[in-house]
């Protein structure tokens, strides 16, 4: 008989209810060694981010609860009059609340939390002094949510929010080549993509956020100078190259290591600098998506694969210390991430052969399923080393459906997610699964 008082032990942190903590006791009582290994450190790992939520935000009742879920819903947050939203600990269960309206891809929950951030933030009291730091975490929510609706915000908004928080974004590592690259999939047509991709370039190059405090000097005017900002870095950027030329990683890395205005900054601005120098070609000279589109012959209701590479990267050469550096940050990182993502397999496995009976075990799920997408393993895991795109998406279905119990449209919608973080992990092939429907504003699977 093995001895779980090892487990009893882990099990009685109190993010384990009681129907949770029989369960694993029971589990833990009938597995082999290696399962059985597997399981003690999956819910160490568990109890520690725990420790970690809870440490930034208690809750606000003493009753056990799952700390990746809000104590708060969108229906709360209607009825809260502004000092509510000051509480301490209130600007993090909102962010709890926007990420599992994002895991769910709940773009109606998204939209009313935006409008009443949006009104919060226009409120005289939000402004006092006292307030400031909740207010920039509230800001920072806000942006989140309009990265994520962008495919779904009109023109001026797109407008503003390029030309007032791209940098600010960017800074905060938020998904903005994702939002445009989904924006993009709107746009069946040659000629809707290419008005698109125009308009939003001119935006960023209307940005008038600050990289650095120096004036830039242009070269060969030397009573000529102009403010730091995103808009006089494009222009000084484009100065450098010939018109029309392609540039590459290499051009950028260049440009900002010799141009005599980058020598000033520190080395976050020359990071971020990079960062937008890389969105904006990325946009002017999409080397994929542009073909794609050119080339494609899509049916009326389907959206068009994008074929943008979505990774983070790094830039800096191997030449300077920064990159170096930055490099083995990196490296550490996705070591981490790799063993992160062999544990949310095991996890999705585990709910294969036993489907999770509570809402907690389906938030576990769809977790797991989320983060081995965005890993890249999650085709392997359901349908084996063989790439089959119409298997997966059928098996994904059933899952999403008949597990999660999605009803057949939000099921659809995060497919479309999975096949987006799929691409981005470099595993392409999966994002013609389903289609949006622009006339009902509702995605619908391929049959």
């Amino acid at each position: 008989m093995r001895d779980i008082s090892v487990l009893q032990k882990i099990l009685s942190h109190p993010v384990y209810a009681g129907e949770e903590r029989d369960a694993w006791l029971k589990a833990g009582s009938s597995l082999d060694d290696a399962s059985f290994a597997l399981l003690i450190d999956t819910l160490q790992k568990k109890n520690e981010l725990a420790d970690q939520i809870l440490a930034m935000s208690a809750p606000a009742t003493d009753e056990p609860r799952d700390p990746a879920q809000p104590s708060i819903t969108i229906d709360d947050l209607t009825a809260f009059t502004p000092p509510q939203f000051f509480t301490e600990g209130m600007p993090n269960e909102c962010g709890l609340l926007l990420d599992q309206l994002i895991l769910f891809a709940d773009m109606d929950g998204m939209k009313r939390m935006a409008a009443m951030l949006q009104e919060l933030l226009k409120d005289q009291q939000v402004q006092k002094p006292e307030f400031r730091a909740q207010r920039e975490q509230y800001e920072s929510i806000l942006l989140r949510l309009e990265w994520h609706r962008l495919f779904l915000l009109d023109d001026e908004a797109v407008d503003a929010l390029l030309r007032t928080s791209l940098l600010r974004s960017l800074r905060a590592h938020m998904l903005v080549r994702d939002a445009i690259d989904w924006r993009f999939r709107f746009y069946l047509d040659l000629m809707q993509f290419g008005k698109e991709r125009k308009k939003i370039v001119q935006s960023i190059r209307e940005n008038r956020e600050l990289i650095g405090s120096t004036p830039l000097q242009v070269a060969g005017e030397e009573a000529n100078t102009q403010p730091p900002t995103a808009k006089q870095w494009l222009n000084e950027y484009e100065r450098s190259f010939e018109r029309g030329k392609v540039r590459s990683k290499v051009d950028r890395v260049t440009f900002v290591n010799t141009n005599m205005n980058t020598r000033r900054l520190n080395t976050q601005e020359r990071t971020l600098l990079l960062d937008l120098l890389d969105l904006y070609d990325g946009i002017v000279f999409p080397p994929e998506v542009y073909e794609e589109v050119t080339h494609a012959t899509p049916v009326a209701r389907e959206i068009p694969k994008t074929a943008a590479t979505i990774t983070m990267k790094s830039f800096f050469e191997e030449t300077s210390k920064e990159q170096q550096e930055r490099d083995a940050v990196h490296a550490s990182m996705d070591e981490q991430n790799n063993r992160a993502q062999r544990t949310m397999g095991d996890v999705i496995r585990l709910f294969l052969k036993t489907p999770p009976g509570t809402d907690a075990e389906r938030m576990q799920f769809l977790v797991a399923l989320r983060g081995e997408a965005k890993g890249g393993g999650l085709v392997h895991i359901l349908v084996g080393p063989e790439t089959h795109a119409q298997k997966f998406s059928m098996i994904l279905r059933h899952i999403l459906t008949n597990v999660i119990l999605f009803d057949d449209a939000h099921a659809a919608r995060f497919a479309a997610h999975i096949g987006m973080w799929l691409k981005s992990a470099g595993v392409p092939g999966y994002q013609q699964m389903v289609y949006f429907d622009a006339q009902k504003k509702q995605f619908f699977w391929k049959e």
